[in-house]
């Protein structure tokens, strides 16, 4: 079953410029690199979340799904840990006809890896849906529920994360741009070994579909 998941974008970033600094050990004479860094925290956020598929802050995401499982205990797979709630499920008839599932007529699993959505006793999938994006689960997923950037105020389960994200951010601050070396292709476009190290056991299990 084809899924689709958008997420709302993070505001805040598990590392401050300052916490970047400290560890870049910038002098004061450095601070034009400043906006550099800003960027580097973003896209080293991202890439850490990508791999792992794990969120640092709690975020409103959306599911698209082509349909439901197809007998009475199949299960939703959600592709984004860790899952904290699903606000609803709505449905689309071939009509484009949207109808929000009773909140009584499923169970959510946030215990389970990948997190799930399966039905409760006597509930029932929804039938007779358009063929594409014909449901969306509105859920929330992530970890920390800080309201401002820094690793202060990041859940500990993911500190591994942060580790990852102040390696990437030296790692590109060092090589802004990808070379290759020996017919091998290195710097910028490379995880560096510690990374792969620090996020070996965070990978959140796969989602068919």
């Amino acid at each position: 079953m084809h899924q689709s998941l958008s997420v709302t974008a993070s505001t805040c970033e598990p590392l401050t410029r300052d916490e970047a600094k400290v560890w870049l050990r910038l002098s004061e004479d450095q601070a034009g690199d400043e906006p550099i860094l800003d960027t580097l925290i973003t896209a080293a956020r991202r890439k850490v979340e990508a791999i792992t598929g794990r969120l640092f802050y709690q975020s409103t995401c959306a599911l698209y799904l082509d349909g439901f499982p197809t007998d009475s205990t199949g299960v939703v797979k959600v592709p984004v840990a860790p899952l904290v709630s699903v606000a609803s499920i709505t449905s689309y008839a071939l009509d484009d006809t949207a109808t929000v599932m009773s909140t009584s007529d499923y169970t959510v699993d946030t215990i389970s890896e990948p997190g799930r959505v399966g039905l409760a006793s006597g509930g029932s999938w929804p039938t007779s849906l358009r063929d594409h994006n014909s449901a969306v689960v509105s859920l929330t997923a992530g970890y920390s529920t800080s309201t401002g950037s820094g690793s202060t105020g990041v859940s500990a389960d993911c500190q591994p994360m942060v580790s990852a994200v102040k390696l990437l951010v030296a790692h590109w601050y060092e090589n802004r741009q990808s070379v290759v070396l020996g017919g091998w292709l290195q710097a910028s476009t490379l995880v560096p070994l510690g990374v792969e190290y620090l996020l070996s056991e965070l990978r959140s299990p796969e989602v068919d579909g």
